[in-house]
């Protein structure tokens, strides 16, 4: 399926949509919270995105080479 590049897709516009509608009716913190949660992935998950090992992902964690939030223990 071709899609016209100079119009953004229908779902991601709707995405917005709803993100900025969230922005208006909550409180500044929550949501950017809820934002940072939303676009989480595990070491896992970005190794399998970046097909490399999740060993290696955590290495660069660790190493301060790519910056990263700890949302769960």
């Amino acid at each position: 399926m071709q899609t016209d590049s100079s119009r953004p897709p229908e779902q991601l516009y709707k995405s917005c949509e709803g993100m900025l509608h969230l922005h208006r009716k909550t409180e500044k913190g929550l949501f950017e919270r809820a934002c940072h949660l939303a676009i989480a992935v595990t070491t896992q998950m970005a190794s399998e995105i970046l097909g490399c090992s999740r060993p290696y992902i955590v290495k660069l964690l660790e190493e301060g080479k790519i910056d990263y939030t700890k949302i769960w223990n």
